[in-house]
């Protein structure tokens, strides 16, 4: 979930639209990033700048436009103030250190899941049935074997 970029994204306005329009046609959406839920992007229109929530097909949904635009016109991601200023404030970077009880498995901690690491006294732990821990419910992550008091479990949502 966040900012999504590409390289050299460029395509064409497929129709006129208005101001105030809240989705528009490209030429081809090959070179746009892919957006998942959550995901946005910015693309220029001549000379507004726009913001992308969703792109299915060749359909770009979006924040209303201000302006009107022609057909034809480019439809770029190019490196603007609102994409720098969104990626410099993206940060979903956390960590949360926790001292087990005795044979603990089970941590309540709230991630995205696949993005997620977990540490076991400073040692990476590997994620997946049949590995160190499983994290598949974005609230808990349940470790293979017992931790002691002795141990130290850090959570790095990412």
């Amino acid at each position: 979930m966040g900012i999504k970029f590409t390289n050299n994204a460029y395509t064409t306005l497929a129709s006129t639209i208005s101001a105030g329009a809240t989705s528009f046609d490209v030429a081809s959406a090959a070179t746009l990033p892919t957006l998942g839920a959550g995901d946005w992007t910015y693309v220029s229109l001549t000379d507004e700048v726009v913001k992308v929530t969703a792109i299915s097909g060749v359909t770009c949904t979006c924040v209303a436009v201000a302006g009107g635009h022609s057909a034809g016109i480019a439809v770029e991601l190019r490196m603007t103030a609102e994409l720098l200023e969104d990626f410099a404030a993206d940060d979903q970077y956390s960590e949360t250190v926790e001292t087990p009880t005795a044979g603990q498995i089970t941590f309540p901690h709230v991630y995205t899941v696949g993005r997620l690491h977990v540490f076991l006294n400073g040692v990476k732990l590997l994620n997946g049935a049949g590995n160190d821990f499983t994290a598949t419910n974005g609230t808990t992550v349940v470790l293979a074997a017992g931790a002691t008091t002795a141990d130290t479990i850090e959570f790095i949502n990412f």
